[in-house]
């Protein structure tokens, strides 16, 4: 008798666990997901076009670059001491 007891003592610990990570697990489970990075699978994502500005080698999104085209070639900077520095070596 002492060992149905025993065995049903496991079976319900076993029940009453599977009970709380079911009904606690997912609130953890739920917060970690908000601080996951975005899945590759979220969607298309925008792509920033970067460009090297020549004197600082620092790189700058295209859109927000200062530019200067000299005989078919275009120059980007990053800002306008850097576009000073490049004209006053050109020139």
């Amino acid at each position: 008798m002492s060992l149905i007891r025993f065995a049903l003592f496991f079976f319900l610990a076993y029940v009453f666990i599977k009970l709380l990570k079911r009904l606690f697990g997912k609130q953890g489970s739920e917060s970690r997901q908000q601080t996951k990075k975005p899945s590759f699978n979220a969607g298309p994502r925008q792509v920033k076009e970067m460009v090297q500005d020549p004197v600082c080698k620092v790189y700058v999104p295209k859109k927000e670059a200062l530019h200067f085209e000299q005989a078919g070639t275009t120059y980007y900077f990053c800002c306008r001491s850097c576009m000073d520095k490049f004209l006053e070596h050109k020139g």
